[in-house]
């Protein structure tokens, strides 16, 4: 048995499991004192077309910043395909992000968030994005067009982490709880929902709070291996054929919707009391209940998209800081672009 915190070829699923435990712990957060879902493609969408809060930015600068750190920190955490044509991380960008704005929503938004809401739509938009990313990574042999497989390549194995992953994790737990409990003192010393507040020292709040929960989901991300390329491309290249298939990204979801489910069904519950969360007036809870082509087309883009490279856009955003390459640079300007030509398409024919 071996001993590492994210080998290039191994199953994970402790690893895997205690990631999505902060990834639920960042979203948890979010909601609680926002009344906020976690959907990065939703959040970045809103600043390119500046649709959204400003306050939205402080989310991403979190994902970029802690990319910064894993980059020094834990750079073993980022594993990208430097070596695979430009034109796949381009292509793969431009799917992501017509898919995501088209479908309204990617891993963290209908999967994390909408699944534990059990939200029918955004079920039926994860079983589509999944099929759809098994399929692509299959038919386009993504493990071996990224290079990272050969067909010398001996099958996966088991890796437990070592003691200073799970140190790491409790470090990244501890402190998001904390920097969360600071904010709500915070709160407490002078309510922001009162009409005498002050709304400098409120948007404070919202900006420390976004940029608290985007921090500990790059970090989440990191320590479930979902900035692995490896992993992402490996978990979606059908373990029918492949023999290097790793189910470890099965466990980050998995786990992390075992607490998520319980959090939204009580954030449902208090927004029907009328309930406010922390610092805002009311909950955001997404209420489309809408299945139809646009959704179904968008998820099917989106998964293509996922499947070609193996990067969703929370993911993408950690690569691109951690490790800025024509590949993860491309992807990310290809998966914004993509936004703004399906907007821009969708104005134009209206």
């Amino acid at each position: 048995m071996g001993v590492t915190s994210h080998p290039l070829l191994a199953f994970t699923p402790i690893q895997a499991s205690l990631g999505g435990l902060v990834l639920a712990t960042a979203v948890t957060g979010k909601m609680a004192l926002l009344g906020k879902v976690t959907g990065i493609s939703g959040t970045v969408k809103g600043l390119i077309l500046k649709s959204q809060k400003a306050t939205n930015g402080a989310f991403v600068a979190g994902l970029v910043l802690a990319g910064n750190a894993i980059a020094v920190l834990r750079p073993e955490w980022v594993v990208v395909a430097a070596a695979a044509p430009v034109w796949r991380a381009v292509v793969a960008g431009v799917l992501v992000g017509a898919g995501t704005a088209m479908g309204n929503g990617c891993t963290s938004g209908h999967g994390l968030c909408g699944i534990s809401s059990l939200s029918p739509r955004s079920i039926v938009a994860t079983v589509t994005f999944m099929a759809a990313g098994v399929a692509t990574a299959t038919a386009t042999k993504s493990m071996h067009a990224l290079g990272y497989v050969t067909a010398n390549t001996p099958p996966i194995a088991f890796a437990a982490p070592g003691a200073a992953f799970y140190l790491d994790a409790a470090v990244v737990a501890g402190t998001a709880a904390a920097l969360y409990g600071a904010i709500a003192v915070a709160k407490g010393m002078l309510p922001c929902k009162k009409d005498n507040a002050d709304p400098a020292y409120c948007s404070a709040l919202e900006f420390a709070t976004e940029f608290v929960s985007g921090a500990t989901f790059a970090a989440g991300l990191g320590l479930s291996g979902m900035t692995s390329g490896a992993k992402v491309a490996g978990f979606l290249d059908s373990p029918l054929i492949s023999k290097t298939w790793d189910a470890s990204l099965m466990f980050v979801m998995g786990v992390a919707l075992v607490p998520l489910t319980g959090v939204m069904m009580m954030i449902k519950q208090r927004s029907k009391e009328q309930k406010p969360p922390l610092l805002t007036s009311k909950y955001a809870i997404p209420t489309n209940s809408t299945i139809d082509a646009k959704l179904l087309t968008g998820a099917a883009l989106f998964g293509a998209g996922w499947g070609l490279y193996g990067a969703c856009p929370g993911p993408a955003i950690v690569q691109a800081a951690a490790q800025p390459g024509m590949n993860t640079l491309g992807f990310v300007a290809a998966m914004m672009a993509g936004q703004v030509a399906y907007e821009n398409a969708m104005s134009s024919s209206s």
